[in-house]
């Protein structure tokens, strides 16, 4: 048998339009981990019969499947993970093959999306379906910003899929900004505010399910939805530090750009928070490094400006993502 090394493996992705009832992969997930399994506690019977010996027997116990997928984000691809997170998206067509994706939660609150995975490692293909974004996290320093995604679903299958080639534009350090204001519209026209490091993640807290009649998952759930997130600046100004400290709100919107696709559109990545609150601090430095100070943040519903939190992908996908 030739041995294969972990860059041989792929993984192919297909939205379900019903959570549960697999269907065919739309797209490679181009990944940097990818740590995805079918899990089994077996159920031990450990009941005492006159030994020191525990353990008798055991039988089959809860069946599911779980694992993180790592990318580096690029702006056509991450749309499939953001709408599984998301649940909702709106296609609109600004300018001639320019297209925006809006995924979005409501006030109200919507469910997510589920996905078929079908990952390869070198021997097999297992499919996996009704796979569940649990939490979706976005990070950038000073490399390439990296969505990880870990997932919840049913325990995999057989399946077969071959790979194909993505490519879409990477975002980096070089290419987002962040701007603040105490509303979206005055957060639109400030000055960006520079920041070393910034993450975000949308946790939903999905959960599956175990019914009567079978050892395998049956159901998704999900629970209570939150997005938190942080972000990192020299100490420069005491204006973040007033706002954790008095409870000042604000909102926030980070923009992510690529290449240009007409004139006066590049492809872009732009997630908007409309209102935020600091909800803790901390400033520290060794002797020889500069002050800086990070402030985390959790996302409330503003009902004022009737949402949460969005994001809208800009690129030349003429469809929404399935």
């Amino acid at each position: 048998m030739t041995l294969k090394i972990g860059r041989q493996g792929y993984l192919g992705l297909g939205i379900e339009s019903q959570a549960g009832t697999a269907v065919p992969a739309t797209t490679a997930v181009p990944f940097v981990t990818n740590s995805l399994l079918g899990k089994h506690n077996p159920q031990e019977d450990i009941a005492a019969r006159g030994s020191r010996a525990q353990n008798y027997t055991s039988i089959i116990g809860k069946q599911w499947s779980e694992g993180e997928v790592d990318v580096n984000l690029d702006l056509t691809n991450a749309g499939f993970f953001l709408k599984l997170a998301l649940g909702n998206e709106v296609l609109s067509n600004p300018a001639t093959g320019v297209y925006d994706h809006l995924f979005y939660t409501t006030v109200s609150g919507n469910n997510p999306l589920t996905a078929t995975l079908y990952n390869y490692t070198g021997l097999d293909v297992q499919q996996f379906a009704s796979m569940a974004v649990d939490k979706l996290d976005l990070d950038v320093k000073d490399t390439f910003m990296v969505a990880k995604a870990s997932f919840k679903g049913f325990f995999p299958t057989s399946g077969a899929y071959s790979a194909t080639t993505v490519s879409g534009s990477l975002v980096n350090f070089g290419k987002y900004n962040l701007k603040l204001g105490s509303t979206l519209a005055l957060a639109e026209v400030a000055t960006a505010t520079p920041v070393t490091e910034f993450s975000l993640s949308i946790n939903n807290n999905a959960e599956v399910v175990f019914e009567s009649g079978k050892s395998t998952a049956s159901r998704v759930f999900w629970k209570q939805f939150k997005v938190t997130g942080s972000f990192t600046k020299y100490f420069e100004s005491v204006s973040e530090r007033d706002s954790y400290l008095n409870l000042v709100k604000s909102s926030m919107i980070l923009t992510a750009s690529g290449v240009n696709l007409v004139p006066g559109y590049n492809e872009e990545l732009k997630i908007n928070i409309a209102k935020m609150v600091y909800n803790d601090q901390s400033l520290a430095t060794g002797l020889e490094n500069y002050f800086a100070v990070k402030t985390n943040f959790t996302a409330e519903v503003d009902v004022t400006q009737g949402k949460q939190f969005d994001m809208t992908l800009r690129n030349t996908r003429d469809s929404v993502y399935t």
